[in-house]
């Protein structure tokens, strides 16, 4: 997990106009979307950036919410593989 904030930290937040904040809650991040107007283009764009990023890790699951957030967790190996 401290992986996967480091790279939030470092190279995901910093760079991003839509999604610029995260919440750590028990073995989930939710990496918040910004209530700022942000055009659609850009959005899409930094959650594939997201997705592509985080998918990379392994027994890692990114999944995106109703609300435009997208939630990244540690999956146990005998999730993952199924």
């Amino acid at each position: 997990m401290q992986e996967i904030l480091s790279i939030l930290k470092i190279k995901v937040i910093p760079l991003n106009c839509c999604y610029t904040s995260y919440e750590l809650k028990e073995d989930i991040i939710i990496v918040k979307k910004s209530l700022s107007k942000c055009p659609s283009s850009i959005e899409v764009k930094e959650l594939v950036d997201l997705y592509f990023i985080f998918t990379k890790i392994k027994d890692v699951q990114v999944e995106v919410c109703e609300n435009g957030d997208v939630t990244i967790k540690k999956v146990s190996k005998a999730l993952a593989k199924k």
